[in-house]
């Protein structure tokens, strides 16, 4: 507030009556605009909590933020990402009957990192491919096209005359069978199609849902389930199983694969299996592939390597003879931890120690190589030297998370 003082030694002054009127006025806005600024305070950083723009004493918002509030946490948009991982341990049940099944999880997810409860998941799986290619082309219509598509293989084919044998038959490309395209595409509603009922080509493959991108030089693969494998998801809500569908809670949704468990089956599609399993031809035919989609294919999966023909952990090998006392064939049983099922197409390891060996030098080889259909492999047994009684030696094979050990000695 401002104080006027008036000094007795300076005679007053005549004031006209229009100044005598102003003066009062102007001391009274002088008084109400100091009254209005408020007190500095050094510059101290709001209260923990406080959001910028609002007052914190009033709890009312300035008219001046701006802030963006449309991609805040718990936004949700279309579903982008599905991702299929399964567990390694105690993953696979034994039904009995020569069946087993391998349980997995379907991870989903918008850009932001969300996914609404109860989101629907189609879900399909093949363990067979018919026809495949690298230079597949689609447009915006219900066809792919290649002039060079081709068997598993690497035989060339037309779509209209691939076939390979399955249950005795030879088994073509038929309506509904999955084209599942695994190249780079524009658009991720285009991954998946099924067969359409229009004739099918050497060149042109016909599918039930026209694509919406154009793109060439496209890999790609047609196939069905044709050596028993099927796929099954949970419904989150009722906590029930249904085939080829799922749906998510906490953002996953749980699913499982079943398939025949004996030596004609057992390892189909697992790993590099496929190259050389000939129980199934052509080779590189018997192959898994699973696809997921969701949000009408905004977010679609193809996965070929989480699921397959999977045998139960607790191998055993068995080697007969198990005691050698010089150069010999030693024959190894491999079988699997479940139903005890013999485990084709399985390499073979074997590593040697000599643990005893007095004047004679001792020296052990021991063949090599992958069990046979029937779990079987032959392994030869070379012994040279070791002529002085006492000399002897451990072979020691192994195969997966089973081993077995051959002893030797000399008599």
């Amino acid at each position: 507030m401002i104080f006027y003082k008036h000094n007795p030694a300076t005679p007053a002054k005549e004031h006209s009556k229009s100044e005598n009127r102003a003066r009062p006025l102007a001391l009274f806005l002088i008084i109400m605009l100091v009254a209005a600024i408020p007190a500095c305070s050094g510059g101290d950083a709001p209260p923990p909590g406080d959001i910028p723009g609002t007052n914190a004493t009033t709890d009312t918002t300035d008219t001046t933020d701006t802030t963006d509030t449309t991609n805040t946490i718990g936004s949700s948009g279309p579903n982008v990402t599905i991702v299929l991982t399964a567990p390694y341990l105690d993953a696979v049940e034994n039904l009995g009957g020569g069946v087993y099944r391998r349980r997995g999880t379907l991870i989903v997810t918008d850009k932001f990192g969300n996914v609404e409860d109860g989101t629907e998941i189609d879900l399909g799986i093949i363990d067979s491919v018919i026809a495949e290619g690298s230079t597949g082309e689609i447009a915006a219509d219900a066809t792919l096209v290649d002039a060079s598509p081709r068997l598993s293989n690497g035989i060339p084919t037309g779509f209209s005359e691939a076939w390979i044998p399955r249950n005795y038959t030879q088994r073509s490309i038929e309506q509904d069978d999955w084209l599942m395209i695994t190249g780079l595409l524009l658009d991720a509603e285009d991954k998946v199609r099924n067969i359409g009922n229009a004739t099918i080509q050497s060149t042109i493959l016909p599918v039930q849902t026209p694509f919406l991108g154009t793109k060439s030089g496209l890999s790609y693969v047609v196939g069905a389930s044709l050596l028993g494998i099927s796929i099954q998801g949970k419904i989150a809500e009722t906590d029930e199983w249904t085939a080829d569908r799922a749906t998510t809670k906490n953002g996953m949704a749980d699913v499982r694969v079943t398939y025949p468990a004996k030596p004609e089956t057992i390892h189909v599609g697992c790993g590099s299996l496929p190259l050389i399993d000939d129980r199934h031809l052509p080779l590189n035919s018997a192959r898994v592939y699973t696809v997921a989609t969701a949000g009408g294919g905004t977010a679609t999966m193809i996965d070929d390597d989480t699921f397959c023909f999977s045998s139960i952990a607790g191998w055993t090998l068995t080697p007969l003879p198990s005691a050698i006392t010089g150069t010999t064939s030693v024959t190894l049983t491999l079988k699997d931890g479940g139903d005890q099922i013999l485990l084709p197409l399985v390499p073979i390891s074997a590593s040697i120690s000599v643990t005893a060996n007095t004047n004679t030098a001792l020296a052990v080889t021991a063949t090599t190589g992958s069990t046979d259909i029937n779990g079987v492999f032959v392994s030869t047994i070379t012994v040279v030297g070791g002529d002085d009684s006492g000399d002897a030696a451990t072979i020691t094979f192994s195969a997966g998370d089973a081993s077995a050990e051959v002893t030797l000695t000399i008599p």
